[in-house]
């Protein structure tokens, strides 16, 4: 009972702002369209059911094309300690992960999970790409603040 009460209480950043409504005025954050894919967080997509939020948020930043890769359910191989008990495994998920998020012609790629983040820039370092891995809410702080993305 202790532990549904808590949960009951508890939101995710992206979930929150959707919720209560994005009142801040929101700036371009590159000069121009900025093509970019968000990568689903097994921790938001099946432990919270968190999809369609953070994706509303992205898109209310202007010059914003927001792609989906062809998986964007399938996990991308961090999983917690699933890269170390099975390395393996997890370095096919995340090639295959960072190849069809690339596919999508992104020029960024949004994730919203440190680990997740961490498995797509190793598989992106080894297939020689340098496209950033940024927190949507980094994205959401830049259009905030009137700030451009580097």
């Amino acid at each position: 009972d202790r532990a549904k009460e808590f949960v009951a209480k508890v939101r995710d950043a992206q979930e929150f702002l959707a919720a209560v409504g994005l009142t801040a005025d929101l700036s371009p954050i590159t000069e121009t369209e900025l093509t970019l894919v968000y990568q689903d967080a097994c921790h938001l997509l099946h432990g919270q059911k968190i999809s369609v939020q953070p994706r509303q948020l992205l898109q209310k930043i202007p010059n914003i094309n927001l792609k989906e890769p062809i998986d964007a359910a399938l996990c991308c191989g961090s999983a917690g300690v699933y890269n170390m008990l099975q390395p393996d495994t997890a370095d096919e998920l995340g090639q295959q992960k960072v190849r069809n998020l690339l596919n999508t012609g992104a020029a960024v790629i949004a994730s919203p999970n440190p680990g997740c983040s961490l498995q797509i820039k190793k598989h992106l370092q080894l297939q020689g790409k340098d496209t950033p891995v940024i927190h949507p809410i980094e994205l959401l702080d830049y259009a905030i603040r009137g700030l451009k993305i580097s």
